[in-house]
């Protein structure tokens, strides 16, 4: 399957944007779109757009964007649910920009996510919205038999927009602002982990370690002085205050950073120390860190490369205690859980890996490289391809036997990053996070 770049599909759809039997309202409703907006965005809205122009199907589209690494098209998002529509019923560009813009008074009554939607996330409501979107009796995410209906639904819809817009306002409480399949989840191996710091602590009350218990858990639900208050309550008790009780967003963004040993954070030139624990740093990567922090001195002799080299891990170390740290990720889980950004696969998986092999039960449980494969493909995106740097790390990850292997295995990929002076795949990952919605809406005035 070819795989293209972004001049050449937006060549192409210059090219192909209008059908032979163009009018002028679709002349008016093109103007809606900016071609100098379509250069800017990103891959996947060019490989979409060039679809529509062409007149392509919705299995070709989704295969090409398969083909480079994108997601397909989501049938519970209100806008590109208007794309099936439109690939499956052969629509060209300034068809679908006429439909597009006639749901848009739809689309503002949609309103937010249902859930998640007071000032703070409390344990119980992420237990109501795993639950409610969980069935038991199939083992699979409502999620899933939502989106696989709707995607009926559109591809068995009669030819004409008043049938899409009756059909969309006929379900609009089915739609989210987000891929919901990844928000799921998300949500689902999220759950887990706190639940095992929950059963941690309901097991080791009145023994010994409970008040380690209690603290691992307080890192996680803001839960740790009512415990500590409240040591003969009850266990009902406990899990009702549990449900009331808030999530630590940042504790929980602390414990993934920690997990992939502070690389998350921090770039590759604070953490030589951890890469270079046993042996001395080599000049090579000195003078690739001077150069990285724009301080002079890495073109200087060995002698006074190392003093160079020495006094600007000091300087850069006393910058960073004056900083602190950074909220940005605390807020990315936010925005994960009240449905306002989708989750793109790197971090994904950067967390599916988390919240599986950061307990106590062995490494990544729960998780093998076919249940991976399987949660990928109900959101949409590619499976593991264990020859692509990222994935083979996490495939290789799926294999460890312990959490000590795991550990083991998740430092040594993270200090072959640094001594190549390079930042790990997890650097600020959460901050590939985008709305996939927002990004179509950047291109069509």
């Amino acid at each position: 399957m070819k795989r293209y770049n972004s001049n050449e599909i937006v060549r192409e759809l210059d090219e192909n944007l209008f059908s032979e039997d163009v009018n002028a309202a679709s002349l008016l409703d093109c103007q809606r779109l900016d071609l100098q907006a379509v250069k800017r965005a990103p891959l996947r809205v060019r490989i979409i757009f060039k679809g529509l122009a062409s007149r392509a199907g919705l299995e070709e589209v989704n295969a090409l964007l398969a083909a480079n690494g994108c997601p397909a098209l989501y049938a519970r998002s209100f806008l590109e649910a208007t794309l099936i529509y439109a690939l499956t019923h052969g629509m060209d560009f300034p068809g679908w920009l006429r439909v597009m813009v006639r749901c848009g008074s739809l689309r503002e009554s949609q309103g937010g996510s249902q859930y998640f939607r007071d000032g703070r996330i409390t344990y119980g409501e992420l237990r109501r919205y795993v639950l409610e979107n969980s069935d038991a009796e199939c083992d699979e995410a409502r999620t899933s038999l939502l989106t696989r209906r709707l995607s009926a639904g559109l591809a068995g819809l009669p030819e004409g927009e008043e049938e899409l817009l009756r059909y969309l306002e006929d379900n609009l409480a089915a739609f989210s602002p987000v891929r919901e399949k990844t928000r799921y989840y998300f949500c689902k191996y999220l759950y887990g982990y706190l639940s095992e710091a929950v059963d941690g602590c309901l097991s080791h009350r009145g023994g010994s370690g409970e008040e380690e218990y209690v603290e691992a858990l307080g890192e996680l639900v803001k839960v740790q002085s009512y415990l500590e208050r409240n040591r003969s309550a009850t266990e009902k008790e406990v899990l009702n205050q549990l449900d009331a009780s808030s999530l630590s967003l940042r504790g929980i963004f602390d414990n993934f950073n920690y997990f992939y040993g502070e690389s998350v954070t921090a770039g590759w030139p604070d953490l030589l120390d951890e890469a270079y624990i046993d042996g001395e740093v080599p000049d090579a990567i000195k003078r690739k860190y001077l150069k990285a922090l724009g301080r002079g001195g890495a073109d200087a002799d060995a002698n006074r490369l190392d003093r160079e080299f020495s006094r600007a891990v000091r300087e850069r170390e006393a910058e960073l205690d004056e900083r602190g740290g950074e909220r940005c990720g605390e807020a990315a889980l936010r925005k994960y859980l009240r449905g306002e950004l989708d989750i793109d696969r790197t971090t994904l998986l950067s967390f599916l890996l988390f919240f599986s092999g950061s307990g106590g039960r062995g490494a990544a449980r729960g998780l093998t490289a076919e249940r991976v494969d399987g949660i990928l493909r109900n959101c949409g995106y590619p499976a593991l391809d264990p020859g692509a740097a990222f994935d083979g790390f996490i495939s290789g990850a799926l294999n460890c036997r312990s959490r000590f292997d795991l550990m083991s295995y998740v430092e040594g990929a993270v200090a072959g990053s640094v001594r190549k002076g390079e930042n790990s795949p997890f650097y600020r990952a959460y901050r590939k996070s985008v709305s996939y919605a927002k990004q179509f809406e950047s291109s069509v005035r």
